[in-house]
């Protein structure tokens, strides 16, 4: 069976579990991961894992040097026949790989990386983002495929000259089967809402919706699970704003809290937006996994979100920032359950037929067999 190498620098991130259920679902090709360090347990005793970095020392050498050769060390009694990166800044890093073994590259397109502008990769300090800023032109060059997460994300790629030809929409999906909504699992009355906290998750924005409408709230609590260099000052603001009695900060949680969380939800927002440096979203795989769950998701119109989100037949679409109009649909849910149940049950359908992680991740796979 060909094997197909999943490269990340950074393995198991517990926000990115979209890429290891996408291997999971993989079929036909034999799967390893591979990457410079696993920054997480491994999350399943099933998969095969590769690593470059031995130490402190050697981890920096190659986030500096992108130098393939402790990687090609390790693989050298089983490479792979095809690798596949996620995010561009790591598809750069897998590149130097692949040429070495003269296999193919895929690299799947998030987000940030098709967004960020050149001036604030050089400025993050990061020696990935760097590279990535000084040397992007090698991986337009010599990848041989560029899935996008979402048409938007496909039009950024070619804006920031990804070669068009070489560009895809190609949507990861959801396991449909294994989120499948439990009927009267609703405990809490919980909006729910999940991002690292950094700017383009738009989570202040969604605490001064909360502010606006906290006297209708009737007995619902916004719980926001995540971290970040946003954390200290949101509770600060929650504070100010006296709503420390309806709003909860959880912190980063594994998927499976998560996921019991948002089983319990009624509600879940997803108000992104475009940050200062120009990041964006590619599109939040929190929204397929609310929707699988047929519950009803308030998004904005930004990068893929309306893609996976249909204004008042699956949930609600506002514009970016628009406090009062977040606070609106927010309250008009809150007021009704029914209308909850109908735009969810929309949702888990629309998941069903267009994001089914199964259907997307077959043909991947044919993808993958066309380039061998």
């Amino acid at each position: 069976m060909k094997k197909v190498a999943i490269y990340r620098n950074q393995l198991f991130k517990l926000s990115e579990t979209f890429i290891v259920n996408q291997a999971l679902a993989i079929k036909d090709f034999d799967v390893e991961f591979m990457g410079r360090e696993a920054v997480n347990p491994v999350p399943s005793t099933s998969l095969r894992v590769s690593t470059s970095s031995t130490g402190h020392v050697s981890k920096i050498y190659q986030a500096l040097t992108m130098s393939p050769r402790a990687l090609l060390r390790t693989t050298k009694e089983n490479p792979p026949d095809i690798v596949h990166a996620h995010f561009s800044v790591d598809g750069l890093y897998a590149l130097r790989y692949a040429k070495k073994l003269g296999i193919p590259l895929f690299t799947t397109l998030h987000g940030y990386d098709v967004t960020t502008s050149r001036n604030n990769l050089l400025l993050s300090k990061s020696p990935s983002w760097v590279n990535y800023a000084l040397f992007q032109k090698q991986l337009k060059h010599g990848g041989q495929l560029f899935l996008c997460v979402s048409d938007y994300i496909r039009q950024k790629a070619i804006e920031a000259k990804y070669p068009e030809s070489k560009t895809l929409t190609h949507r990861i999906g959801i396991d449909t089967d294994v989120f499948r909504a439990i009927h009267n699992n609703k405990t809490e009355r919980i909006i729910l809402h999940v991002g690292r906290l950094v700017e383009k998750k738009g989570t202040e924005i969604l605490i001064d919706a909360i502010s606006m409408i906290k006297h209708r709230l009737n007995g619902y609590q916004l719980h926001i699970i995540g971290d970040g260099p946003l954390r200290n000052f949101l509770d600060a603001k929650i504070r100010i704003l006296g709503l420390s009695e309806h709003i909860k900060i959880l912190g980063e949680l594994p998927h499976h809290c998560v996921i019991d969380k948002l089983k319990g939800s009624s509600i879940v927002v997803v108000p992104s937006v475009q940050a200062k440096s120009g990041d964006c979203e590619g599109l939040p795989t929190i929204i397929m996994e609310a929707a699988a769950f047929s519950l009803p998701v308030i998004g904005t119109y930004h990068s893929g979100i309306p893609e996976a989100i249909i204004d008042e037949k699956t949930g609600y679409l506002v514009k970016e920032r628009d406090v009062v109009s977040l606070a609106h649909r927010i309250a008009h849910l809150i007021e009704s359950e029914s209308l909850q149940a109908t735009l969810g049950a929309a949702g888990r359908k629309l998941m069903e037929t267009e994001f089914n992680l199964k259907t997307q991740t077959a043909r991947l796979e044919k993808m993958y067999e066309a380039f061998l």
